[in-house]
């Protein structure tokens, strides 16, 4: 292993430390062992229902296959405790629906979100819900002020134009823009920035102003034109600190909709909706005691109404002689404020949904019903069942049911003695049974949607050319000047491995030995720095022959990287795909070739398979992506033509110290492997997940947008945790769909969804709601629905997908 040289210098062979892994690992597995040991002393060694199936339990050191130690609520099932009140809550939010489904939303600010993804933490377990214990300080701000925003994306902002003094982002208007937290940014995006502040919007810009661009092209001359355009911003923004900007705003004659009379904070949130008639004005107290103050709209009115959703009921409110209108909504309840300009006509049809119909308001359309997730044991059902089921569902006034087939929640041993029952999706039988409940849901008049798939994410069996990539670093260390002689150093299963399967038994499978070498690349190392640092990077690929690398090693230590690509061995979650039991591949969601496999061996064959029948839609869940470095084989050659440079010679300047699995980064973030001297790596880095982010949204979710519209049915797209940047992947589906478990549900990442959904004109947004962290399934109540649905809706989420009704299987 030794290569001599004529000085007698010698290169010495070093694994890389593994001092900060151990450390993470350690951490993770004592949090585990040590929530492990409280309910192993509290429940024994698990908590199963009592009789029926449930996949969301408590289960810790048991043969249980599950997706974490602790149960999800809820239980929406005819044993839950809040089954009974389900026909009430679901007309409540069925008038809700219709209501916050009318006109257009009408929100003040357009906040811009310039990170491109959210980074979830870890929800808080038990407890009475609590959503927004993790909202950031910004948002709480603003609607303590009374004001409503959307967040917009760097590519919202670039196109944004300006009109009449408004800001027009895709189909939205928002009398103001927001910016806060931007050290680096796009050129083209501050050069509108400066366009629209001359066109007399008002902008506000929290913190310091940009210092250069992102990325590392060409970045000497474009770090010089945001010099040039930062000495512009100074004189065109209204820069203010955080504590500031309501102030900043009011200066900017940017008033909050509804003045509070005094000097009292709004201490409510609301969703505004303008339609011909008049406006309509959501209004939820998520406080436990009453709220009860005088406000003044902003926009003149004829009649104020405040309508209450639970009951259909219509109060008028006298106003004052200023217009001032006093408001009384419940503890944790929402209620409904109609301002009418002219005496509103009665709408013809349900699609003018620029008027409000006050008889469809009282009895909504079936199409405003929430909907519910029904979990199937893969497809250990029977048709007889099905129908019963459906039917209950029916009369607990769901009027829409999600197909999802899972296999948690049950022990290895039985889903082994079982699998010829449960892994039989994608099977003749199983969609013998889909067909079963589509024709009693058409004689329901209810309506069906399906998860392209079974599990999360997507894949599966049938994938057998493009399956998740990643690359792999394996390195060593050696002492120039010398003459290195070696073979590489080979590929190993990554660190992240054994922590991903903590979280999710067997999510990734064996290692995938095939790695084929990508690159062989050095850098002078300096490891007394934290993170390491890296400079002198050179590809070595061409000194390497039969696997083996000879290269004149400069004086100092170097790191020499040896990259593989090779299969993640990332398996579908939960998953009963027939012969998929031990392996199912997640697709490559990188490279437009995997879009396509999956379509062409999943999504069209599904459809077919269900003919006559069709789902109103599709749905994709979050996604969960896993990799050492994310990466497909379209990844160098798609970055070389959006950058104009060779990513090769810098990679391992992109790698993150503990890998990229969303299971893990949620509970111990990832940071840089190596640092550079100057910014060389963070903007290589910049420009790796601008790569990323248009590959899984040109790549894989466009193409599965244009075959469910050339299919003719919707896309329903839960857009976090995959690579995207989250606003433009959500504006890419039908539905943009949120969920209350990533960010706890916070008010302001709900509003992610229902931010991309306004900018791209959609009608619904949904989330997958009523869901949280807890030692006990049925632990929510009447009230718990009530308030969280109420703060769904606020955050301008108009349709709710219950999580969810599990089928009646008998465990044994």
């Amino acid at each position: 292993m030794l290569a001599g040289s004529n000085n007698n210098n010698r290169c010495i062979l070093n694994p890389p430390p593994l001092k900060k892994l151990l450390l993470a690992a350690s951490a993770l597995v004592g949090s585990v062992l040590v929530a492990g040991a409280i309910l192993l002393v509290t429940f024994g060694y698990s908590k199963p229902p009592e009789r029926w199936w449930y996949p969301f339990i408590v289960s810790v050191f048991s043969d249980y296959y599950t997706t974490g130690p602790f149960a999800m609520t809820t239980n929406a099932r005819e044993d839950s405790p809040a089954w009974d009140a389900m026909p009430a809550l679901n007309l409540t939010q069925a008038r809700m629906t219709y209501a916050m489904s009318r006109g257009e939303a009408d929100i003040e600010i357009a906040w811009l979100f310039n990170h491109g993804e959210w980074v979830d933490s870890p929800s808080p377990i038990g407890g009475s819900p609590n959503p927004n214990g993790a909202e950031t300080a910004l948002s709480k701000t603003l609607t303590a002020a009374g004001y409503d925003y959307d967040r917009i994306s760097r590519e919202d902002l670039t196109t944004a134009t300006g009109q009449n003094g408004l800001l027009q982002v895709g189909q939205a208007q928002y009398r103001a823009l927001l910016i806060d937290n931007v050290s680096a940014a796009n050129p083209l995006m501050l050069a509108n920035v400066i366009a629209l502040a001359r066109q007399g919007i008002p902008v506000v810009w929290l913190g310091d102003l940009p210092r250069r661009a992102i990325g590392w092209s060409d970045h000497v001359r474009r770090d010089q034109l945001v010099s040039e355009q930062r000495a512009q911003l100074t004189q065109e923004v209204q820069q203010a600190s955080a504590s500031e900007v309501v102030d900043t705003l009011h200066a900017a004659g940017v008033l909050p909709r509804l003045r509070v009379v005094g000097d009292a904070p709004a201490t409510i949130r609301s969703q505004r909706r303008r339609f011909a008639a008049g406006e309509l004005i959501l209004l939820f107290n998520e406080h436990n005691s009453g709220y009860q103050q005088t406000v003044i709209p902003d926009t003149p009115f004829e009649r104020a109404f405040l309508l209450d959703p639970e009951t259909g009921d219509a109060t008028e409110i006298t106003s004052g002689p200023k217009g001032e209108l006093s408001l009384s909504v419940p503890a944790r309840r929402s209620r409904l404020l109609m301002l009418q300009v002219t005496q509103a006509r009665t709408a013809s049809t349900e699609e003018e949904v620029n008027q409000f119909d006050w008889r469809l308001w009282k009895s909504p359309p079936e199409s405003m019903y929430p909907s519910i997730r029904w979990w199937w044991p893969g497809n250990a059902v029977e048709a007889a069942q099905l129908r019963t089921e459906l039917r209950s569902m029916h009369a607990a006034a769901f009027r829409a049911v999600e197909l999802q087939t899972l296999t948690i929640g049950m022990t290895e041993q039985h889903l082994q003695d079982q699998e010829q029952r449960i892994y039989q999706v994608g099977s003749p039988a199983y969609f013998d049974n889909i067909k079963t409940v589509m024709s009693l849901a058409k004689e329901l008049g209810m309506s069906i949607d399906i998860t392209l798939g079974s599990g999360w994410s997507s894949g599966g069996p049938f994938i057998k050319r493009f399956a998740e990539k990643q690359l792999l670093p394996a390195s060593v260390d050696v002492i120039g000047p010398a003459i290195h002689s070696a073979p590489l150093p080979p590929a190993s299963e990554p660190g992240y491995v054994g922590l991903t399967n903590l979280v999710i038994k067997n999510t990734i499978g064996t290692f995938d030995d095939g790695a084929v070498l990508h690159a062989v690349v050095a850098g002078k190392l300096d490891d007394a720095t934290d993170p390491p640092t890296l400079t002198q990077l050179v590809d070595l690929t061409q000194h390497v022959d039969g696997g083996n690398l000879r290269w004149q090693v400069p004086a100092g230590k170097h790191r020499i990287f040896a990259l593989y690509e090779n299969k993640t061995a990332h398996n579908v979650a939960a998953s009963a795909y027939t012969n998929g039991r031990l392996e199912s591949p997640v697709v490559d969601h990188l490279d437009p070739a995997g879009a396509a496999e999956y379509i062409d061996t999943l999504a069209n064959p599904w459809l077919d398979a269900l003919a006559p029948y069709k789902p109103r839609a599709v749905f994709i869940d979050s996604f969960e992506l896993i990799g050492e470095l994310p990466w497909s084989s379209v990844f160098a050659s798609t970055f070389e033509s959006m950058h104009d440079y060779d990513i090769t010679p810098y990679l391992p300047l992109v790698f993150k110290s503990r890998g990229e699995s969303k299971y893990v980064n949620v509970v111990i973030p990832s940071d840089s492997a190596y640092q550079s001297t100057d910014e060389m790596a963070v903007r290589i880095r910049e420009d790796y997940e601008l790569t990323r982010e248009h590959l899984f949204e040109s790549g894989f979710l466009r193409p599965i947008k244009a075959w469910s519209e050339q299919r003719g049915v919707q896309l329903r797209v839960q857009a976090h945790g995959g690579y995207g940047d989250y606003l433009d992947s959500y504006k890419i589906a039908d539905v943009p769909e949120s969920e209350a478990l990533f960010a706890s549900g916070s008010y302001d990442f709900l509003k992610l969804a229902a931010s991309a959904g306004n900018v791209a004109g959609r009608r619904f947004i949904s989330s997958e709601s009523f869901i949280s962290l807890t030692l006990d399934f049925d632990a929510l109540t009447p009230d718990d629905y009530y308030f969280l649905a109420g703060h769904a809706f606020s955050a301008g989420i108009n349709r709710t997908v219950y999580h969810g009704y599990a089928y009646h299987y008998l465990l044994p």
